[in-house]
């Protein structure tokens, strides 16, 4: 009877860490895209034609969405389309009507991409190729972090309530991986249109008389590009977050994390960073 009763237990405790090994490996197959991705950006340095590529696919979508193939180009809601244009690439287009006339949807969609590449090269006559080339690569790795890392935030939720939909006949595992990668696809989506946005929207500032140009946006720095210690933090305590345990629907006891204890004299702020870097403290793995 002990024996039948332990092989139960062993036989369940089994289920249970394959089903979670199958949760886990939905947010380490997106976790592989998104390294896959970070690799590449930092590998290169000419970035111009992604950026451009990403510009003509959400212009074209953005025709799609405001224009009607089965309507008249004349009955299109020519102010949606103009505001919708200026909010993503930060000019308009302003279309006399005698030019509106006829206009199908692909050519409309011809026009936008034309005027887009001709406000992107004012931009980079502007600002100059290496800043532009900087640019494109800090705009594109930052909003590709903070974007991933709010992903991981809503995946945790995800996963922590996702045991409860079973009492609704639902499989959670099937639920989980839908909802995932529709999440996942939404955020990829969400970084590409914040990509242009900033980078058609940035501005070129100079800090002081006789200093180098330096670009500056809200919520950009020019810091490592490295992954932040915070983003690796975060995954480290996702991974040894409390698990779901799938028979009951709910979450288990968290593992007892133990205190972290400096060893050393607290290093201010303005410190040198110990790692070696040779920025400050807050500018490096201090930074909040």
């Amino acid at each position: 009877a002990i024996r039948n009763a332990q092989e139960k237990v062993e036989a369940h405790n089994f289920d249970i860490r394959k089903h979670l090994l199958e949760y886990d490996d939905v947010l380490n197959k997106q976790r592989e895209v998104i390294y896959t991705r970070r690799r590449d950006l930092l590998s290169r340095d000419e970035l111009k034609d992604d950026v451009l590529e990403l510009a003509e696919g959400i212009a074209e979508d953005l025709i799609a969405t405001h224009a009607d193939a089965e309507t008249a180009s004349e009955e299109w809601d020519w102010k949606a389309i103009d505001d919708a244009v200026f909010a993503q690439f930060n000019f308009r287009l302003n279309l006399p009507e005698e030019e509106r006339a006829g206009l199908r949807i692909g050519a409309l969609q011809d026009v936008l991409v034309q005027r887009i590449r001709k406000v992107y090269e004012q931009r980079e006559t502007t600002f100059g190729a290496p800043i532009m080339r900087h640019l494109e690569k800090l705009i594109m790795l930052q909003t590709l972090d903070a974007l991933w890392k709010d992903h991981l935030l809503n995946m945790d939720h995800l996963k922590e309530g996702i045991g409860l939909r079973g009492y609704g006949q639902v499989n959670p595992l099937q639920a989980y991986q839908k909802e995932g990668y529709d999440m996942f696809e939404d955020m990829i989506r969400r970084m590409e249109a914040d990509v242009i946005e900033k980078v058609m929207s940035v501005q070129l500032r100079t800090e002081a008389v006789g200093a180098r140009p330096a670009v500056r946006m809200e919520g950009l720095e020019d810091e490592d590009a490295a992954l932040p210690a915070e983003l690796e933090a975060m995954e480290r305590r996702q991974r040894q977050a409390a698990r779901v345990t799938l028979s009951h629907g709910g979450p288990a006891a968290p593992e007892k994390i133990e205190t972290v204890r400096r060893d050393g004299d607290k290093v201010g702020r303005n410190d040198p960073c110990p790692c070696g870097s040779g920025k400050k403290y807050k500018k490096c793995h201090g930074r909040a």
